[in-house]
């Protein structure tokens, strides 16, 4: 096993180094197709506080494209003929970043990650790169594309900017999204009963927020559910923070975040909602490569803490906050005609499936159009599709 160390002390809290372990597959299987959802690299913050501002600077290694300089004239006016821009970042942060920006830091963890992709997967990854040989997704924000930039152009020694696909905000389904799938607001919405003993641990904990903001004489802070996120951010950069704004608290945080997901997607109705959109696409991508619909044997999905937490709950895996750079992947293998399913954390074999006992997992927690307002890929209708039908009946 190795870690990626980025912060020197006497501490270096789990989520700031990510730890891979060497993966091995059962005898005489091999791998087929690969999924890999991970988490983004550590960033600047999204959220700030207010009176209290660190100085984020990001050098020209934040603006590189991949095998080239930084941005010249040139290439930024070409740049739409090989991606879609994004949304534009907030820029309310001191210093030369943007909010959510992926730093130094971050970069040389995607720089880890993609040397394990290539030393674990390369007997189904090609010698050269080209646009069909993976799909991609990734949630419309800087720093998960920039990241899906790192890892392809450090795969492969690329000259020129990499064709990637963008997803659309439609999408945002990567992540649990109640503005998709208004059932999940309904999930989610149970800080009201205060019965509930995460309901109590929340209300404490903004109860101490609250506290640190008189103290400190701050005007706002992050609410409780992002309070974590930019926590992690300032202390694995080493950011100055306001008093009992600390490792301690942070710690607090990211519990309480996962804690409550923990308690709210307690089912398998709760698990569609949550990330069954998510599922679907990652059992497209395997339904279209066994299906003869696409070359790619590879998919790679730039994430988030919550799609990292939502799949873990989704296959009965532990949970915890994930660290920055952190990796579930889905693998298919195959021994003569048995073919298995992998899931897999950080390169550690957590549970395995049929292939077909996947396949019925999934359709299962495919949301139906009443419950989820995304009409493609994740119609009802598609589940007629002649891909679908025939994969089905190949393996049952």
């Amino acid at each position: 096993m190795f870690s990626i160390f980025l912060i020197f002390g006497t501490s270096i809290p789990k989520y700031c180094s990510p730890t891979y372990t060497e993966a091995i597959t059962q005898d005489k299987y091999e791998r087929e197709y690969v999924t890999i959802l991970f988490k983004h690299g550590i960033h600047s913050p999204i959220d700030k506080i207010p009176g209290h501002d660190a100085n984020w600077e990001c050098s020209a290694k934040q603006i590189l494209y991949p095998g080239k300089d930084a941005f010249d004239e040139q290439s930024n006016n070409n740049i739409n003929v090989f991606r879609a821009v994004p949304i534009s970042s907030q820029s309310f942060l001191k210093g030369t970043c943007q909010a959510g920006s992926l730093l130094d830091t971050g970069i040389d963890q995607m720089v880890s990650l993609a040397k394990y992709i290539k030393r674990t997967y390369s007997s189904i990854l090609p010698n050269k790169y080209h646009k069909r040989a993976f799909n991609f997704r990734s949630t419309y924000t800087d720093r998960t594309m920039n990241c899906l930039e790192v890892i392809i152009s450090h795969l492969y020694d690329e000259l020129t900017p990499i064709e990637l696909f963008v997803a659309n905000e439609e999408l945002e389904s990567l992540v649990p999204n109640p503005y998709l799938c208004p059932e999940l607001s309904k999930v989610l919405d149970i800080e009201k009963d205060e019965s509930l003993e995460i309901t109590k641990r929340i209300k404490e904990f903004n109860k101490k927020i609250e506290n640190l903001k008189n103290e400190s004489k701050i005007v706002a802070a992050p609410s409780w559910r992002r309070m974590g996120e930019m926590l992690s951010a300032h202390i694995c950069n080493n950011a100055y923070l306001p008093p009992g704004f600390d490792e301690k608290l942070s710690n607090e945080a990211t519990n309480l975040l996962v804690d409550y997901y923990k308690s709210v997607i307690s089912d398998k109705q709760k698990v569609k909602y949550s990330s069954g959109l998510l599922l679907s696409d990652i059992y497209f991508g395997m339904r279209d490569y066994l299906t003869g619909m696409k070359q790619s044997k590879f998919a790679l999905i730039a994430g988030h803490t919550l799609s990292i937490v939502s799949l873990e709950l989704a296959f009965g895996l532990n949970t915890t906050f994930p660290a920055f750079g952190d990796f579930i992947s889905i693998e298919l293998l195959r021994k003569d005609q048995d073919r298995i399913v992998n899931i897999v954390q950080n390169g550690i074999i957590k549970k395995t499936m049929k292939l077909q006992e996947f396949i019925d997992f999934t359709l299962e927690m495919r949301p139906k159009e009443s419950e989820c307002k995304i009409q493609w890929p994740f119609a009802e209708k598609d589940k007629k599709d002649p891909g679908t039908e025939i994969l089905s009946k190949s393996f049952s």
